[in-house]
């Protein structure tokens, strides 16, 4: 009886032998056949997540884009030596409502100046480099006749004419959100586009 026992401990521990390997092998394929849809659930959640960060982005922030705004003048705010500018449409450098783009026989370093609005969030801080160099923006100073208009100017270089630039904006919203926006510009050309975040 012993040895009998033994010899069925053996057949029935052979075939719980295989009932465990073939369970063990079952629960490797499913979770290697799992893991490409885990991948793909994972990428899905970041890219939501993603999108919903660049949401944020755009909410509180300026939305900056050629103004459309009818003026006569735009002015610059009066400097310490208590001098100001004033851009009139009809300006062949001020790019406006009135011209898409600056004449290409316009002098060397002559400032072009586009018109811009901000169809967005306020901003209570704002830095601006175009190309990685400071350019002037600013919005027209509180005096009579003033729209508000936001004024940006950069010198005129005739072998950049067209071609795209990138305009860095950071700013500081009311609520204290810090941010750096992309757009493109084109070189003398009336364009403003946000290209970061899209």
């Amino acid at each position: 009886m012993d040895s009998g026992f033994k010899t069925l401990q053996f057949r029935y521990m052979g075939e719980w032998i295989a009932v465990i390997l073939g369970a063990a092998a079952g629960s490797l394929a499913t979770w290697l056949l799992d893991l490409p849809g885990k991948r793909k659930a994972q990428k899905a959640q970041s890219a939501a997540e993603g999108e919903l960060t660049a949401i944020r982005r755009r909410g509180n922030a300026p939305y900056l884009t050629p103004s459309n705004a009818l003026f006569n003048i735009a002015r610059e705010p009066v400097r310490e030596n208590g001098q100001g500018a004033g851009w009139s449409p009809i300006n062949s450098n001020v790019l406006c409502w009135m011209r898409q783009e600056v004449p290409p026989d316009l002098p060397e370093d002559t400032p072009v100046v586009l018109i811009v609005g901000n169809s967005g969030q306020p901003a209570r801080r704002v830095d601006v480099k175009l190309d990685n160099r400071e350019v002037f923006f600013r919005q027209e100073p509180d005096v009579d006749g003033a729209q508000g208009l936001l004024l940006l100017k950069y010198p005129y270089q005739p072998k950049m004419r067209g071609q795209m630039q990138i305009l860095e904006i950071a700013f500081e919203t009311p609520d204290g959100m810090q941010d750096v926006h992309r757009y493109e510009t084109r070189h003398g050309i009336r364009h403003l586009r946000r290209i970061d975040p899209a």
